[in-house]
């Protein structure tokens, strides 16, 4: 089962900048159910256009199994009688997802390994595990990324700064010292100031500040410096996003979900939508210091984990694999008002119902999102366990 955020069900959010382009999502439907097959033949449960997909149930305990197609569209997945059993540790391979073991386990060099990014805890004598980036070896327990003025490459497709140790960033092809808090900054880079903070460019000396610290009314360029996560673009000052009465309500791009002070809230696809009508919703503006699950997942982050390891990863790397799964079901607070989706996608799209928890067209007061959020996650996290992204 995978969680309707991470599996890109739709959420195609579209910045202020792009009022004016039209939102593009995905079209579901349901597989016409086909009766011509007897009973033990192959039955057609997904197909993808890529535009468009269609979902069916494999309901006969001979083939009870389906698995969305990974090829490039157009590609259909018929029901199966077994699941795929990953590959264990030093097993031959040619995809990643062919090898088990983890979220830190790929297929490296035509061998299913353990891979580690600089900054991980490793061990030497451990032959099934390599490390990636910087050095590219283990030492003293950990995968020895780059230091001061060392050369590094920005052009990964996973992170600008996987060469370089923690607290430090690759600027012009070198690994720098991040800037500490109050330091002079300029937006060059995304990484430029240390962890848990954002270069302010707004105000007479622009600064390295911490996330989420500006109270109303002062200058920000970047929502996250302020405790609103929210900025006033008449003003570029810190505030309280002004309700709006269109959550939940229909949109074909951010434009459609204006606020009051000239700002404009996110246009997100529907998770269900067959083509017909307007294709996204205007979503819940939750500021992220009312996320409680979110909160402490980003302390955790900025203290342990380096600036670009995804949320796997740092989740992997730090056991803390149940706070990233109440981070997941957390995120599934949403106006959204497709869901529930239909019985015949529950095989592959299993999509948190969320109807009490976020009411679709009244704005959520502070405090009262929060507490919905969290009671939201607890009930996800009992549900599913132990199980990163996934809601049973």
């Amino acid at each position: 089962w995978i969680l309707a955020g991470t599996l890109g069900i739709a959420a195609e959010t579209m910045s202020s900048a792009a009022a004016a382009a039209s939102l593009k999502c995905a079209i579901r439907n349901c597989l016409p159910v086909d009766t011509s097959r007897q009973s033990g033949d192959e039955v057609l449960c997904y197909t993808n256009t890529g535009g468009e997909q269609a979902f069916g149930r494999c309901a006969t305990p001979a083939r009870p199994h389906c698995a969305m197609c990974r090829t490039e569209p157009p590609c259909e997945s018929w029901c199966e009688k077994e699941t795929y059993v990953p590959l264990p540790l030093g097993s031959p391979c040619h995809l990643d997802r062919e090898c088990g073991g983890g979220e830190l386990t790929s297929c490296y060099l035509g061998v299913c390994r353990r891979t580690l990014w600089a900054g991980q805890r490793c061990d030497a004598a451990d032959n099934q595990t390599v490390c990636l980036y910087g050095f590219q070896q283990c030492v003293d327990g950990f995968c020895k990324g780059l230091g001061t003025n060392e050369p590094c490459w920005d052009g990964y497709r996973d992170g600008e700064d996987l060469d370089c140790q923690f607290g430090w960033y690759c600027l012009r092809g070198f690994c720098v010292p991040q800037l500490p808090n109050g330091h002079t900054c300029f937006g060059e880079h995304t990484s430029e100031c240390v962890r848990g903070h954002r270069c302010n460019l707004s105000g007479k000396h622009t600064h390295c500040a911490p996330a989420y610290s500006l109270p109303d009314g002062m200058l920000s360029s970047d929502e996250r410096l302020c405790r609103s996560s929210h900025i006033n673009p008449r003003v570029n000052e810190c505030a309280l996003a002004p309700p709006y009465d269109n959550s939940g309500g229909a949109c074909f791009s951010s434009a459609d979900c204006a606020r009051e002070d000239g700002s404009t809230g996110d246009c997100t696809c529907k998770s269900w939508w067959n083509g017909m009508g307007s294709p996204g919703y205007c979503e819940l503006a939750v500021p992220d210091r009312e996320k409680p699950a979110w909160l402490r997942w980003w302390e955790h982050s900025i203290a342990n984990c380096q600036q670009n390891w995804p949320e796997e990863r740092c989740a992997a790397e730090t056991g803390e694999e149940a706070l990233l799964t109440m981070v997941l079901a957390e995120r599934q607070a949403t106006a959204d008002p497709s869901l529930p989706v239909p019985d015949c996608a529950h095989d592959l799209l299993e999509v948190l119902s969320v109807a009490a928890a976020a009411p679709r067209r009244t704005a959520v007061r502070p405090g009262t999102a929060a507490r919905a959020l969290a009671a939201l996650a607890l009930a996800a996290v009992i549900q599913a366990p132990g199980a990163v992204g996934s809601i049973a």
